[in-house]
């Protein structure tokens, strides 16, 4: 008989004494048992150090000296696994006991080096569980197929807790520490430039949405997300590049962020030159319209599809 893979499960986290012993438990529950786990604390200042002591025998614990983010923080767990395969999971997420035996069988299966899967959704208050399914239609991705999709009208999304990749491949790629936003999608879309990038419809994973705005993902940060667009320009089709801003103008709208509102304002004029006709139409009337939030909501029922 085969030896099964060892895997090891990296969990960065900073400041998440409410939710690292579920998040936790959920990887001690899986079925597949030939697993380590390093979480990597990004130097938390509450009490998430004393939960994680109390699980010391079925884990390893580094502590960084300072404060770098999630990106930095996986990057070292990387460094410190000496398994085949790593799997990622945030410390306020979880894992549905079958989780890696789906994953570690679907890589095996398909003879890729990475795959990310559907989620679940849950809110802070653990209700409205709901299932999120991507519209892909292909199994192993292409780098400019991923980016477009990530990006564009599609319904996709990939999240670090679903990711499972092998550990030489994560070496020549590692997360970029330098966006403080789309971690994931940037390192999805490279890892699809350089090795085998699957995708699976399983959905074991849980995923807690946050909707505090203290929280880096709800920000919009345009900085951050000029330099993800920048970093994948040539990836991406003028219509992508387009509904990524416009997605985020309406978000700006929605927050009442009158500076980025003004920001978005004139890239998506300058963007809308060079994008397809009925986007062009669509910029026009957008750029102009009175009642703004009403007019994106037809946009968005018009266009997804």
């Amino acid at each position: 008989m085969l030896s099964l893979p060892r895997v090891s499960v990296v969990i960065p986290t900073y400041n998440r004494e409410d939710t690292i012993e579920t998040t936790l438990y959920s990887v001690f529950s899986q079925t597949y048992k030939n697993f380590d786990i390093i979480i990597v604390d990004d130097n938390s200042t509450d009490k998430t150090r004393q939960i994680i002591q109390k699980h010391a025998d079925k884990l390893k614990f580094v502590l960084l000296n300072e404060n770098g983010g999630g990106a930095k923080a996986r990057n070292v767990g990387i460094n410190e696994s000496n398994a085949e395969f790593i799997a990622f999971l945030d410390s306020d997420d979880r894992w549905e006991p079958n989780h890696l035996q789906v994953s570690i069988d679907f890589l095996l299966e398909n003879q890729i080096d990475g795959v990310f899967t559907n989620f679940k959704l849950l809110n802070e208050s653990n209700k409205q569980l709901k299932p999120i399914n991507f519209e892909i239609d292909k199994t192993i991705l292409d780098q400019k197929y991923l980016a477009n999709s990530l990006l564009g009208l599609k319904r996709v999304d990939c999240r670090t807790s679903t990711f499972l990749m092998k550990r030489q491949s994560l070496l020549q790629c590692f997360f970029d520490a330098d966006l403080r936003k789309h971690q994931d999608w940037d390192l999805a879309i490279r890892f699809a430039g350089q090795f085998k990038l699957a995708y699976s419809c399983s959905s074991s994973v849980v995923i807690v949405h946050h909707t505090q705005a203290t929280r880096m993902s709800n920000k919009l940060n345009l900085n951050a997300s000029d330099l993800f667009i920048n970093k994948h320009f040539n990836l991406l089709y003028p219509n992508t590049v387009y509904l990524f801003y416009l997605k985020m103008f309406y978000r700006a709208i929605k927050l009442k962020d009158q500076g980025s509102i003004d920001i978005l304002k004139i890239k998506l004029n300058n963007i809308g030159s060079t994008v397809s006709i009925r986007y062009r139409i669509l910029n026009y009337f957008i750029l102009r319209a009175n009642k703004i939030i009403f007019l994106l909501q037809k946009a968005k029922q018009i266009y997804n599809g």
